[in-house]
């Protein structure tokens, strides 16, 4: 809890950071809009900040105390600016809406201050893990076997923080600091543009997001980049409307710079911005440098990452578009399993409704546009692991229903302005970019915003409203229990103290006894990880083994166990982990697999014919291998776990 704590006093500093570079950008807009937007963006100054010094030879190791000094110097300047604008809370009835971003936030609070686990899986596999490596090194480098480590990091810079001064929940702390300023901004936006009766609605709505409010309990960054996303596509639809007040641009673009910065799918925000502005710039007749300046802006903040990637991986998005830039480490067979994967989410695709393991039905079939984005509020199981082709994903990434209902409710309603009709329109654009791209509803959370920011308004003017304000009600509902029931119910007796987060580890993390395990018996060793990407747990040096995660272990050419054991040597490992609990146990594929180790009695090799089938597809090839070690003793069984087993590499 005490990394908790210092957490929101680091943020509370960077609100100054923010008040100070945002300066008279901010001056006459509602206090809690200045406020909030000023947590953001200084939020993102420090994230950016820690690129060039964590590219520093032990940079990291002092850098934390640099940027907490800085935090100081922020908290400094919101003491010596008298007289500042007190945010208005809300009295009476409107206080009601106050309950929703609190409810949220006592359920993010249960994530924060407990342990992740499974079901926040990419907080253990890299959002926390590629900072703890960074953080361990002392700087920023390369991590081959992570291609995650390439993406924009400017909101994970800020987990290397939270983890030196608070492990796990020091840096997620910093998800629920976004969640809360995020309702903050969201409710001052529109007290400025409507009253304060629509604000609470639009806070609400944005506040009760199922996949808002379990992310905030995460280390995911979706929810911070979608409020830097969201923000800049609002902002440059005010300055469609009021193209004579400059301060939208500047907004916009410092916004979406921070978007793309801290996400890939930023691009697609600046991207659907431009298209819809370029549009009212000839429609309206209004002049272009505007745009020009925003999107200059924005490309310019986001750029260190980009350039970072073409330094270090010949690839600016690496490892996407690989058939166009190519890349390091990279190869067409993880390109293709890759793409492969993106494709299973959604309903927009025939593939993703089918067993097919090759997904290559057509992104442009325009005809299941409808059931797409429509099926986000319906089905969106689709949209979400685990097992997204037969809708089983895990309900609390649901994105509602009322931002859609929001949006289309405007868009019948005949009562569009030039401010409804660009939001809107940017949100449809960057749809149709998600449709042909990855249909994965928490990349979205940035679209979704305007047509929340909209709901607000859309219920005190439209005679559709109060329809719209049932629907906020019963989301917010649907939000409360299904996260709780399905994510912090069993995180609360860690979260008092009645079980330690130890113990919790361990009886909820497969991998957590293992990788106790691994600590204690490593050494200066490394370990390799066949079907496991949770190495954030361990303390000594790992590598994600599988193919398709990288080229350097050269599966293509190994023929042998031998080969396999010596190119695991030629990295440095020690030891090799193998997950056996990923697989049904009565599948006769998978009981081959164990016999051929000699794992249940006397090893009984692949024949060639079964080896020349499986030597076609590297999924499986890496098997024949790892079960040819086994059998050969290059892989000595040391320690197991159930299913999962520890080998010592043979001297």
């Amino acid at each position: 809890m005490l990394g908790v704590l210092i957490t929101f006093l680091f943020v509370l500093g960077a609100i100054g950071i923010g008040l100070s570079v945002l300066g008279k950008l901010l001056e006459g807009l509602d206090p809690a809009l200045r406020y909030g937007l000023a947590g953001l963006c200084g939020l993102g100054i420090v994230g950016m900040l820690i690129f060039p010094i964590g590219l520093v030879p032990g940079g990291l190791r002092w850098g934390p105390w640099l940027l907490g000094a800085l935090s100081i110097a922020g908290l400094v300047a919101i003491a010596l600016k008298r007289p500042y604008p007190r945010i208005k809370i809300p009295v009476g009835a409107d206080a009601l809406f106050l309950l929703a971003p609190t409810l949220g936030a006592i359920l993010a609070l249960i994530g924060v201050v407990t342990p992740s686990d499974p079901l926040d899986w990419d907080s253990l596999a890299y959002h926390l893990a590629v900072p703890k490596i960074w953080l361990t090194a002392g700087q920023i480098r390369p991590i081959t076997f992570i291609h995650h480590s390439n993406f924009p990091f400017t909101v994970d810079g800020l987990y290397i923080l939270g983890l030196a001064w608070g492990g796990q929940s020091g840096a997620k702390a910093f998800s629920l600091a976004f969640y809360l300023l995020g309702a903050v901004a969201v409710f001052g936006l529109t007290r400025q543009l409507s009253s304060t009766r629509a604000a609470g609605w639009s806070m609400a709505a944005f506040a009760t997001v199922p996949v808002v409010v379990w992310e905030s309990g995460t280390a995911y960054i979706d929810v911070a980049n979608g409020l830097f996303a969201g923000l800049g596509l609002l902002f440059a639809a005010l300055a469609i409307a009021a193209p004579e007040a400059r301060r939208w641009m500047w907004l916009c673009g410092i916004f979406l710079g921070l978007a793309a910065g801290s996400k890939y799918t930023g691009l697609q925000n600046i991207a659907s911005a431009g298209v819809v502005w370029l549009a009212a710039c000839v429609i309206r007749k209004q002049p272009i440098a505007p745009l020009a300046i925003a999107v200059g802006l924005s490309l310019v903040i986001a750029a260190p990452w980009y350039v970072k990637n073409i330094v270090w991986t010949g690839n600016p998005v690496y490892p996407f578009f690989y058939s166009v830039f190519g890349g390091k480490n990279w190869d067409s067979f993880s390109d293709k399993i890759y793409h492969e994967q993106q494709q299973t989410f959604g309903a927009g695709r025939a593939a993703a409704t089918s067993d097919h393991p090759d997904y290559t039905s057509n992104p442009l079939e325009t005809a299941r546009l409808g059931a797409s984005v429509l099926g986000l509020a319906y089905q969106p199981g689709r949209y979400t692991d685990p097992d997204p082709t037969h809708g089983s994903g895990f309900p609390f990434e649901a994105l509602g229903f009322v931002a859609l209902a929001s949006m289309l409710l405007w868009m019948i309603s005949g009562a569009m302005g030039a401010f409804e009709a660009s939001a809107i329109a940017m949100t449809v654009v960057g749809l149709l970019m998600w449709f042909v791209l990855s249909q994965q509803s928490r990349y979205i959370i940035g679209l979704m915003l305007p047509p929340l920011v909209l709901a607000g308004p859309a219920i005190a003017k439209l005679r559709a409203g109060p329809l719209l304000a049932i629907g906020v009600v019963f989301q917010g509902a649907l939000a409360l229990f299904v996260v709780d029931n399905s994510f912090t119910s069993n995180r609360v007796p860690v979260a008092l103290g009645n079980v330690t987060p130890e113990q919790y580890v361990e009886s909820h993390v497969p991998f957590g006894k293992p990788a106790a395990w691994l600590n204690e018996h490593v050494g200066s060793g490394r370990v390799a990880l066949y079907d496991e990407v949770f190495g954030f747990l361990l303390d000594v040096p790992y590598l994600w083994a599988n193919p398709g995660h990288s080229t350097e272990l050269g599966y293509y050419r190994l023929q042998t166990g031998k080969q396999l054991a010596d190119a695991l040597r030629s990295e440095g490992i020690t030891y090799v982990y193998l997950n056996l609990g990923l697989y049904p146990p009565n599948d006769p594929t998978f009981q081959r697999w164990v016999e051929s180790m000699g794992l249940t009695g006397p090893a009984k090799p692949y024949t060639g014919a079964e080896k020349a089938q499986m030597w076609t597809d590297l999924r499986s090839k890496w098997k024949v291998l790892v079960a040819d070690a086994v059998a050969t003793g290059e892989f000595i069984p040391d320690q197991s776990f159930g299913p999962r087993i520890i080998f010592r590499l043979k001297p």
